[in-house]
Parts: structure tokens; C-alpha cells; sequence
């Protein structure tokens, strides 16, 4: 082995702390939104199903992009597959033919969501103009639901799922936190029927975010591996 490619293993276990992963959060006890207010997943933001789509059926034609509540120039598009009727804030004093999730409250805008059943289920996928640390929504119903988040090359930053086994409604939050910032656009993927609470953002100034800052000791590394392969390169 050359003393290159030893310097370079040395080099290794220093520089993947910089490869940082998405890490999914799932909370049996209600986490609601509660923009400035104090809450187990602090949130600066909101996907808000009541200012758009707005209550009542949601028709997928109009994509956005819209704003989001909370955090200033912050806008997003949303497509998706599957029926959904918007309950807004619970209880609503807007009538309508959907029930909402058994014992609901907070400040929570729910959409009621016909998934079906098929293999891939139905979605509903937000795309940001520009990156998130955090995203978060209540969950309730029979069907299994899964939060996929990504990157700007569309790369899986992390996924997390919430099913119920024993096919009763339940409360659930699902979540999921990347300390790089890197969230671009979440799917919220389901399955049967079920209500989701509006999505809940968390970007950097968020109370309780976590950012990271590369130690001196990984950037050191980093620069002695491009400093091998540039040397390799020119030979």
C-alpha cells in the first residue's frame, strides 16, 4: 500500500461526519401546530391546508406556488394523487360530509384523505424554493403513512412511517430533521383513509434547530483527501 492510499483510509472515518442523514422523528403524543408557540417539534412555518388548498375538495390543477405561513419568502408547489377534502381547524364550524379524526385539537387545518388502495397508495408532494431543516405533520387513521424527504437532486434524505396495526385511529406525528438544511420537498405517502394535520416547517432561525458547523479536524481531512486525488490525477 503507498503512503498515499494509507494517508487516505486515515483520512476516511474523519471526512464521513461531514455525510450527514436525515433523522426521523415519531411521537405518540400530539404535536401540534402551533405557530410561536412553544411544542415538541419547534416550527417556524406551516403548510397550511386552509390557506391553500382551502377547505373543501382539492383539485390538483393549480400547483402554486403558494406561501408559506410563518417564514418570509418561503413559497411552495404541491401535486398529488388520491381524493382529499380540507376540514379545516377542529371543530369546524364549516359543514361538510367528512368527519374529523376521533378527539382532535389544536391548531391543526386536517385534510381528510381517500389514498386507495393500490400498491404506491396516493400522495401528496411539496416542493420548496429553497431548503428546509425540518418537516412534520400529524397523522390519524386506519392507513399506514409514510413521510419520504428529499434533496435538490431528488437524492432520499430519509423516510418515516407511522402504521397501525391494529387498524384503529390513532394520533401520531412523523417527522423528519436534516441538520444540513438540505430539505427541498417532502412526500407524504398514504394508504386506505386517513387525516393529516397541516405541515409543519422548521428552518434555521426555528427555536430548537439544529445546525452544524464541520470541526476543524474533519475540514482538515477533507482538504488532505483533495490534495491526494489532485496529486494522483496529475501523475
Amino acid at each position: 500500500m503507498t503512503s498515499r492510499a494509507a494517508l487516505l483510509l486515515l483520512c476516511l472515518p474523519l471526512v464521513v461526519p461531514l455525510i450527514a442523514t436525515a433523522e426521523p422523528i415519531q411521537l405518540k403524543e400530539s404535536c401540534t401546530a402551533t405557530l410561536g408557540l412553544p411544542t415538541c417539534f419547534p416550527h417556524d412555518g406551516l403548510v397550511d391546508w386552509s390557506v391553500w388548498p382551502g377547505i373543501g375538495d382539492v383539485a390538483w390543477a393549480i400547483p402554486g406556488p403558494y406561501p408559506a405561513s410563518g417564514i418570509d419568502g418561503l413559497t411552495y408547489t404541491i401535486t398529488g394523487k388520491g381524493s382529499v377534502f380540507v376540514t379545516g381547524s377542529c371543530p369546524g364550524s364549516i359543514p361538510n360530509q367528512v368527519s374529523y379524526p376521533p378527539a382532535c385539537g389544536g391548531l391543526d387545518s386536517w385534510a381528510n384523505w381517500a389514498w386507495g388502495n393500490s400498491v404506491d397508495g396516493g400522495f401528496v408532494t411539496v416542493t420548496f424554493n429553497r431548503p428546509v431543516e425540518g418537516a412534520g405533520l400529524m397523522v390519524a387513521g386506519n392507513g399506514n403513512v409514510i413521510l419520504h424527504a428529499y434533496d435538490s437532486a431528488g437524492r432520499v434524505l430519509g423516510d418515516v412511517g407511522r402504521l397501525d396495526s391494529l387498524g384503529r385511529p390513532a394520533y401520531s406525528f412523523i417527522g423528519i430533521t436534516d441538520p444540513r438544511g438540505a430539505i427541498t420537498s417532502v412526500t407524504v405517502q398514504g394508504f386506505g383513509q386517513g387525516w393529516t394535520g397541516d405541515i409543519q416547517l422548521q428552518s434555521s432561525s426555528a427555536p430548537g434547530a439544529v445546525t452544524t458547523t464541520p470541526e476543524p479536524v474533519t475540514l482538515l481531512a477533507v482538504g488532505l483527501g483533495l490534495t491526494w486525488m489532485a496529486g494522483t490525477r496529475r501523475r
